[in-house]
Formats: C-alpha cells, sequence, structure tokens
C-alpha cells in the first residue's frame, strides 16, 4: 500500500485521496511566546506525519527583521549540532535551526528584495 492510502484514515474517517490532500496540504498558524525558533521546531515535529512531506518556508533577511534571534539559534545548535557559518550565512539563521534539528523533508528560503528604481 503506498504511503498516501495508508493516511486515509484521517481522524478515522476514510477520505480520497485528493480530499486527503487538499486538507493537509498547507496549515498557517500564528503562534506567541517567547523562544519562537524552538516552537516552530517543536510544532513543526509533531505536525510531520510519516506518510507526508513537511516542507518549511521561511524569510531570509537581517535588515528587515524584527528580532535578533542569534542567541536561540545557537541554543539549538547546542542540542541538535552545529553546521558550517558558510551555511549560516547561506540561509539565515531561521533556516539553519530546521535543518540542525532535521525537521522537514525540504526547506524553502525566500529573501525579500529591496526597492528598485522601475524606470
Amino acid at each position: 500500500m503506498d504511503p498516501i492510502c495508508q493516511c486515509q484514515k484521517f481522524h478515522g474517517q476514510q477520505v480520497d485521496k485528493l480530499q486527503f490532500i487538499l486538507r493537509t496540504t498547507i496549515e498557517f498558524t500564528m503562534r506567541s511566546t517567547p523562544i519562537p525558533l524552538h516552537t516552530a521546531i517543536e510544532h513543526a515535529t509533531h505536525i510531520a506525519l510519516p506518510c507526508t512531506k513537511l516542507f518549511v518556508v521561511t524569510g531570509r533577511s537581517r535588515g528587515l527583521a524584527a528580532e535578533n534571534h542569534r542567541q536561540e539559534p545557537q541554543e539549538l545548535m547546542q542540542e541538535h549540532g552545529n553546521v558550517g557559518a558558510e551555511v549560516r550565512k547561506t540561509i539565515g539563521d531561521v533556516a539553519t535551526t530546521f535543518v540542525v534539528a532535521g525537521v522537514g523533508s525540504g526547506i524553502v528560503v525566500l529573501r525579500a528584495a529591496g526597492p528598485r528604481n522601475m524606470d
């Protein structure tokens, strides 16, 4: 039986493949917490099903960041392991924390472009 078929029993109800995919494709959540990266990793770990692929989408822009997350990634790297400085510089602190924690099937990093002259 393929992995999608194994997950058709969603909350005890039989659903067809399309309904299952549409119900579980994208989830947006908001959480208030003093440790946002720990909370995001914990949440992603708990929602990841063995028969699905979890892709993490994160931003990459130090200049536009509302908060400094420098201390929290260091704590997470002590817990889960470390990566080279080139990884942190390339994908950013938030994506790096998901990499070292081993959460998700893949990570998409978006970077905001600065204002450009459209003339």
